[in-house]
């Protein structure tokens, strides 16, 4: 059964990530970076509260989960980078599981923990890393939209159209979040001040989710859970989830 809290897979990229050590160099090489996206990849439970294509996925989600759209939502994952796949559209609905309002608090202070636990931001929020010291991600989960019944994995990997994709994404924990750049001692910015770099959601809205629908200014998508579709130069996997 999927795991709903945030906790766990923060927990997993801090015990689990002990990939390369960053180096001295500001300049990351392509095999320090493969490495550190590679961790990620391992997980397959990446947050997106970074991720420029959260939008789009909110929107695929609320068109499924309001019965416009009886499809689920397909993506290439390489572990730096996820892209929603339009094309593959395996048939599958989600339905929304509410359950108690969850806050968590991510802190992030070095090159090696902002790839292991935000590797989809990473890039972007190097420098503000930098300049600022820490990262502070502030969640909220009031649940989770999940895919209803099974998909035919096997039938997805035969499928033309869904060939650039490597993943179905079978859950995502929906919710509000705020991305805060703060300056530590040591940092070279001028203000302690925190900055907001990114937010979503109503924290405050998010206790007016029901077990029906989600709350209207609470339903960001916080983490997605993916599930790989099996090739024929792949691992044998599932054939259904």
């Amino acid at each position: 059964m999927l795991a709903l809290s945030l906790v766990g897979m923060l927990g997993l990229a801090c015990t689990g990530a002990k990939g390369p050590k960053i180096a001295t160099s500001e300049v990351r090489s392509k095999s320090w970076v493969a490495a550190h996206c590679a961790i990620g990849l391992s997980h397959g439970e990446p947050l997106v509260t970074e991720w420029p294509g959260s939008v789009r996925l909110e929107s695929r989600l609320t068109e499924t989960f309001d019965k416009r759209d009886s499809n689920a939502i397909a993506v290439a994952y390489t572990g730096c980078e996820l892209r929603i796949v339009d094309e593959c559209r395996p048939r599958a609905d989600y339905d929304w599981q509410k359950t108690s309002v969850r806050r968590d608090t991510l802190e992030i202070q070095d090159a090696d923990a902002l790839y292991a636990k935000l590797p989809l931001g990473a890039a972007s929020l190097e420098s503000v890393l930098k300049r600022s010291g820490r990262l502070t991600v502030m969640t909220t989960a009031t649940g989770q939209l999940k895919v209803v019944g099974s998909i035919d994995l096997s039938e997805v990997s035969r499928n033309a159209s869904c060939n650039l994709a490597t993943h179905i994404v079978s859950a995502v924990t929906m919710g509000a979040f705020k991305t805060m750049a703060t300056a530590t001692a040591t940092a070279t910015a001028t203000s302690h001040a925190p900055e907001i770099v990114r937010q979503a959601g109503i924290e405050a809205e998010c206790s007016r989710a029901s077990t029906d629908m989600m709350a209207p200014s609470c339903q960001s998508p916080l983490q997605v859970f993916l599930v790989p579709i099996p090739r024929a130069s792949a691992a044998p996997a599932s054939g259904r989830f």
